[in-house]
């Protein structure tokens, strides 16, 4: 499934940024928000460094707790944090260089967040009613890296990586993880490896700029 995730193009390698990182930004604005929640999926290849250094994939955050943000602690868990929640991915924390696919959905309506890894469910965390779920989800996304000092880039490889304006179901997201999902019924972007490079993620939907992640 990977090679036609990434159009035959087994990997994106990252070597965490650093100053010469050219990670544009995607947008999730408020209008495009529906009621009933969104989902994010995508291939990733960890690579631990260790000294518990935290790696970002995707995030949002203006501040601590607040806002969304997925990340993975050297040989523990990956984790989605949504302000003060937070759902670990079992499974992964011996995922050292090994793909997995990984899928996570919130629901506004239920204010559930559920995690799944390669197609099965994993565990599901109820959001707390103090605070408006859109107001974490919606906003400037990065890839790869934060702005947040008490984080570290991404150092490990991605493959496809979806945005989706809805929650996808069980079934669903079994779909994606194999040849992918044949609707893209609420989809907001789709990053996939650029066929002439193998360090540029590029959004096929064409709404959102590409992201350069150098190679390690």
């Amino acid at each position: 499934p990977l090679n036609i995730l990434t159009n035959k193009i087994d990997l994106l390698n990252s070597n965490g940024g650093g100053d010469g990182t050219i990670n544009s930004e995607f947008e999730l604005p408020v209008s495009e928000m529906n009621t009933e929640g969104i989902t994010v999926t995508f291939w990733y290849r960890p690579r631990f460094i260790g000294g518990g250094v935290f790696q970002n994939i995707l995030t949002n955050e203006k501040g601590e707790d607040i806002g969304l943000s997925i990340f993975q602690q050297d040989f523990a868990p990956l984790q989605l944090r949504l302000g003060g929640a937070f759902i670990q991915v079992d499974g992964t924390s011996d995922a050292d260089s090994d793909w997995s696919h990984i899928g996570f959905t919130i629901s506004k309506d239920l204010r559930e967040i559920k995690s799944f890894r390669n197609g099965e469910f994993i565990s599901s965390k109820e959001v707390p009613g103090k605070f408006s779920i859109n107001e974490h989800i919606y906003g400037k996304y990065k890839i790869g890296r934060t702005p947040l000092n008490y984080f570290s880039n991404f150092r490990g490889c991605l493959g496809r990586i979806s945005i989706w304006n809805r929650v996808l179901t069980e079934s669903e997201i079994g779909e994606d993880s194999g040849k992918g999902l044949s609707s893209d019924e609420g989809l907001l972007a789709c990053f996939v490896v650029d066929p002439s490079s193998r360090s540029v993620l590029t959004d096929i939907l064409g709404g959102a700029e590409s992201i350069s992640i150098p190679q390690s």
